[in-house]
Order: C-alpha cells, then sequence, then structure tokens
C-alpha cells in the first residue's frame, strides 16, 4: 500500500505536465485516482484490480487519454488468456472488443484500429461456432474501413472465416464467397505491386478457397463463375491471371478460355514462357501457323539468353517446314547452329528438309543428280547421331553402276540442285 501512495504521490506531482495531453471529467480528483491505480496495478500485472479502477474511467472519463484504450486491450486480452471457464472468457473478450469500439469512437484512428480488432476477435473466436457470423461480419467491415491497408496477416484469417462460415452454415452463396475472395486478392495485388512479397499467401488463400467450395475449382466453375465477369471487362489483368491460374491448376488448359485469358496477359505483360510455350506452342499443335509464328517470333525478342533463343528458332523452324517453306526453315535452323555448332536438332531439321525434299527436286534427268539429295541429307543425319536416318538416306544413294553409267567417281564432288545448293562427295549405297 505504501508503494500505491508513492506511486500516486510521483504522479500527482508530474500530473501538471502530463495533464495537458488529458481531458480530465469534472471530477478531476478520481479520475487522477483511478489512473494511478489501474496503472499501479498493471504494473504488477494484477490485471482483475486494474480492470475494476479502468472501468470507472471507461464510463466516466471516456476521453481521457488514448492511452486507456492501449492499455485496456492489454488488461482485457491477459484476462482472457488466463481465464479458463469459457462463459467468463467470453465476458473479458466482449470487454476487448468494447474497447477497440471505444478507442475509434473517442480517437478515430479506424484503419489502425479495425485491423487490430479484427486480428484479436480470429485469434480467440475462430474455434467458436456461434461466433462465425459475427466474426464475417467484423471482417467485412474492416476490409470496407482498411481497404489496402489492411494488415497482411488478416486476409488469410479473412477467407478462413469465410470458409467456416460457408462450411458451417451453408447461408453464403458461391457469389458471397467469390465477391469476398476478390476483395481479399484485390489488397494481395496491390500489396504484390508495392513490393510485398506475398505469393505465398496468395496460394493459401487460394487453398482455402478450394477448400470453401464443396464442388472445386475444376473447369465448369470457372466458365461459369468467373468468365462471365471476365467477358464484362477482358482487359481486367487481375481477373485473366486469376482464371489462368485456377484453369491451370485444375488442368484446364485445353478450354478456350484458357489461352483467351493467356493471349490477354500476354498483350499487357508479355512474357517469353506464356508466349512461347503456352500459347505459342498451342497455336502449333492446333495447325494456327499464324498465329504461332506471331508469338514464336515475340519470344525470339523475350528470350533472355540464346538457349532460350535456340528453342524458338528449332520450332520456328519446323513451324516453316510443315507449311513448305524449306529455305525459311533452313535459315531458322541456321541461326540454331551460329549459337550451338553442335546443335544436333538443328542438324535433324536440315536433314528432314533435305530428305522430304527428293520427291520435288528430282529432275528425272540422271538418277544421280536425284538422288544427290540423299547424301546431302546423310550428311546432316549423320552430324545429328541419327543412325535411323542415316541409313534410311544411304539407301538412297546412287549404285556403283549408275556412277559407272555416267561417268563419275565416287569420292568426286557435286553440287546438289534445287533449292538445296550444297556441294556434297558422291558415295554409293553399295
Amino acid at each position: 500500500m505504501k508503494f500505491l501512495f508513492i506511486l500516486l504521490g510521483t504522479f500527482l506531482t508530474t500530473g501538471a505536465s502530463f495533464g495537458q495531453d488529458m481531458v480530465w471529467p469534472e471530477d478531476r480528483a478520481t479520475a487522477e485516482l483511478k489512473v494511478a491505480l489501474y496503472s499501479d496495478e498493471l504494473a504488477v500485472e494484477n490485471y482483475r484490480s486494474s480492470a475494476d479502477n479502468l472501468y470507472w474511467l471507461l464510463i466516466n472519463a471516456p476521453n481521457l487519454h488514448l492511452s486507456i484504450y492501449q492499455n485496456g486491450a492489454k488488461i482485457y486480452e491477459n484476462l482472457a488468456l488466463a481465464e479458463i471457464d469459457i462463459t467468463q472468457k467470453n465476458i473479458y473478450l466482449d470487454s476487448l472488443m468494447m474497447i477497440y469500439d471505444l478507442r475509434m469512437k473517442y480517437f478515430n484512428d479506424s484503419i489502425n484500429v479495425m485491423n487490430r480488432k479484427s486480428y484479436s476477435a480470429y485469434k480467440h473466436f475462430s474455434k467458436q461456432k456461434e461466433k462465425y457470423p459475427w466474426l464475417l461480419t467484423q471482417y467485412d467491415e474492416t476490409i470496407e474501413v482498411a481497404g489496402n491497408r489492411t494488415l497482411t496477416s488478416n486476409l488469410p484469417a479473412y477467407m478462413n472465416v469465410i470458409k467456416l462460415n460457408k462450411m458451417s452454415f451453408d447461408e453464403l452463396t458461391l457469389d458471397d464467397v467469390f465477391v469476398r475472395y476478390e476483395k481479399i486478392t484485390s489488397i494481395l495485388d496491390y500489396k504484390s505491386e508495392i513490393g510485398e512479397d506475398v505469393t505465398r499467401i496468395k496460394d493459401f488463400v487460394d487453398k482455402i478457397l478450394t477448400e470453401t467450395i464443396p464442388e472445386g475449382i475444376d473447369c465448369n466453375f470457372v466458365t461459369e463463375t468467373m468468365a462471365p465477369k471476365y467477358h464484362e471487362n477482358p482487359q481486367d489483368l487481375v481477373m485473366a491471371k486469376r482464371i489462368f491460374g485456377f484453369m491451370l491448376k485444375g488442368k484446364c488448359i485445353d478450354n478456350p478460355l484458357f489461352i483467351e485469358v493467356a493471349k490477354e496477359i500476354q498483350r499487357q505483360e508479355p512474357t517469353y514462357g506464356i508466349g512461347y510455350k503456352l500459347i505459342g506452342k498451342k497455336c502449333f499443335s492446333q495447325k494456327d501457323y499464324e498465329c504461332a509464328e506471331s508469338y514464336f517470333s515475340q519470344a525470339v525478342e523475350l528470350a533472355s539468353s540464346n538457349e532460350e533463343k535456340v528453342e524458338v528458332y528449332i520450332d520456328l523452324g519446323k513451324l516453316m517446314a510443315v507449311q513448305g517453306k524449306k529455305v525459311g526453315s533452313r535459315n531458322y535452323y541456321r541461326k540454331v547452329l551460329e549459337m550451338d555448332a553442335g546443335n544436333k536438332g538443328a542438324f535433324e531439321g536440315i536433314g528432314s528438309l533435305y530428305y522430304n525434299s527428293a520427291p520435288d527436286c528430282a529432275e528425272e534427268k540422271s538418277k544421280v543428280d536425284d538422288r544427290l539429295v540423299y547424301i546431302a541429307a546423310y550428311n546432316m543425319y549423320k552430324r545429328a547421331d541419327n543412325t535411323t536416318m542415316m541409313q534410311a538416306s544411304k539407301e538412297q544413294f546412287p549404285s556403283v553402276e549408275e556412277l559407272f553409267n555416267q561417268d563419275l567417281q565416287k569420292g568426286s564432288t557435286m553440287t546438289v540442285g534445287c533449292w538445296i545448293n550444297e556441294v556434297v562427295t558422291l558415295q554409293t549405297r553399295d
């Protein structure tokens, strides 16, 4: 008790300066005493007694000073944590929530306090089913007030509260769930844009969403629920990325919507991977050669290394080949060899161009001349280590008799005509 009055005396002697920040009630003497008493009890962690003295201040001097709410939160938080009886614990927690509300009423700072209140409420009430609807309302209000300034830690908590309500009461429609999910992801997108790493939190929020919707985020859900909103504004990059992510996870890559949103993402934020490996290759497989060439060409410009450029040039070579553009195809393969002199894929590509050109290049005037193309093909296949096609090419070489009939010698050189225009050394198949 002696310690209490020493502390009170110290408080009162310094009260003149401290009081300048205080809004004292008419009964200032009692208020000063209550401040000293609750502070003294708080200092020795006697939270119950501290709360009793604080209560008088909350009723009679609610705008006294911000500190009574800052300390009040600490007091009731510790009382709740120490309490075993659930009924009494909830009384303390209700008082804690009231502390936050009063703080906002008298000292504003709603964004900060709403964030704190929601975080505290989730920590204490997330396992009390009867509190789920209230928690959902609390988070709805917090997101409305704080917007992009919502604490990052509150976002996965909010998504989990949505899940708890949906699974416990099933009063939320899919649209109710998704509207809230979009608000969460929009805030996460903003935080990512300003440099905060929220990748893991985004993944966690998406995981909770899939758990919230029993039927899952499948292709039908995306096309029926998300696509209509996207088509209202096809330039919505955030929505496009969201659809893209869900369809990729759901293995919906054959759905036309998947390529549609991929193209929009590529238009606004072009990348090598999406443009080349996803859109370009998909167009190629669907024989949309104009589309494939467009995205392959763009990928060359976006490539960050020679290895990536080589990948694209190989496919551009194949693309030209299937369209019968042999010279263009060989030019791309030669670009590959300029960057990677031993690239077997390029040599095999040129070998196939030569081998398959034999019927088109044959003039049927000289069997030897018509078969030179196979020697050229053989040379390319050899550098590609393709023994199967080496043998197939060799079987089409001119015979010893054919060379003899044209007075030609094995080992001499000749030029392959047609579009190939390449010098080869005469060889025979026998």
